[in-house]
């Protein structure tokens, strides 16, 4: 068993931690926005308040709550000029706060807003389009869910029932967006977003997928991961249970696919970025060196559920109770609960 010098994980730790903490702390008003961009301004303000969040407090203060709605709002900026284009193909959208009737937000009604919420986090990007599975699929710990993407892929289902998409998920990728346009003002030694193939996988095709940051100097890649701090699945109790499976794997792909094309990728890390706190203190990365058996499993799993999609047998599969699967199992519990 490889032996991991702890001394470095820690260095790399610090390291990749302390450049997201920049890049957050760097988000000011000289984030500037497109001239044509602004005349829908006043309503992406509306549409970032209306969700929870001041971008710009009358204070002038800033802390980690301001910066997640400025990448709110900016991002609503981005795309509000978009709505007008169209799509047919639009998401349905989950977890958008109650509109009480009559109740306005900077002179534009509760209802008016969410209308546009819908509109503005529903439109469907192009990984909501992507057919084939990626690394995130690949690290899907339910035999159920990943069949069931592989099956898709294959043309086999046609997935054409309408997707949904949740508002803290929509966020997330906001948050995203944000540190990919500030990373590179604060350090100019990451490669942002890279594509990395994975492995052509018999029956099916080439996985590939998109690493949030690669950092040639410590050797690592960071997956940028939006988390609530608190509740069952908050990042307070991450911490003491330790980083989801799904995740680990998720990354030993990753490192799999840029060791393979020749790429300096000893080390993984996740950095978490809290939506509901204040506190940058509260930014946490986990770092874990790379581990070669964990990436070759999940690509074998992979291609032995090929098999049994292509072999009409997935009615051998069972959800993944254990971790549990939040569509097989969760989901349907708090339909119930609701109907």
């Amino acid at each position: 068993m490889r032996t991991v010098d702890m001394k470095q994980k820690d260095f790399v730790r610090d390291f990749v931690r302390s450049k997201t903490l920049k890049a957050i702390g760097h988000s000011s008003e000289s984030d500037r926005l497109h001239e044509s961009e602004r005349a829908s301004r006043q309503t992406a303000l509306n549409l970032t308040r209306f969700l929870g969040y001041e971008p710009y407090p009358q204070d002038g203060s800033f802390d980690l709550h301001t910066w997640v709605g400025r990448a709110i709002y900016e991002k609503m900026t981005r795309d509000l000029p978009k709505v007008d284009q169209g799509n047919d193909r639009a998401l349905s959208v989950k977890g958008l706060p109650y509109v009480a009737p009559g109740g306005e937000s900077g002179g534009e009604s509760g209802e008016v807003l969410l209308e546009l919420a819908r509109s503005v986090i529903g439109m469907q990007s192009a990984r909501d389009l992507q057919r084939m599975p990626g690394p995130s699929d690949l690290a899907n710990q339910c035999d159920v869910c990943l069949a069931d993407k592989i099956a898709q892929a294959l043309g086999i289902d046609s997935g054409a029932t309408q997707g949904h998409i949740y508002v803290k998920t929509w966020i997330g990728t906001a948050m995203h967006e944000k540190l990919e346009q500030s990373l590179p003002k604060v350090y100019d030694g990451a490669n942002l977003e890279i594509t990395v193939d994975i492995e052509n996988i018999s029956g099916l095709g080439l996985v590939s997928g998109h690493v949030d940051v690669h950092l040639p100097e410590v050797s690592s890649i960071n997956d940028y991961k939006s988390a609530d701090l608190l509740g069952s699945f908050g990042l307070k109790k991450m911490r003491q249970a330790g980083v989801k499976v799904a995740y680990v794997w998720q990354t030993m792909l990753y490192l799999y696919g840029l060791r393979r094309a020749g790429m300096p990728a000893d080390w993984a890390n996740l950095t978490f970025i809290p939506r509901d706190s204040r506190n940058s203190s509260e930014v946490w990365t986990a770092t874990c060196a790379y581990m070669d058996h964990v990436a070759v499993f999940a690509l074998e799993r992979a291609k032995s559920l090929v098999d049994v999609v292509r072999f009409d047998r997935r009615h051998t599969l069972k959800p993944d109770k254990q971790t549990p699967c939040f569509t097989c199992v969760i989901l349907p519990r708090l339909n119930k609960q609701v109907a």
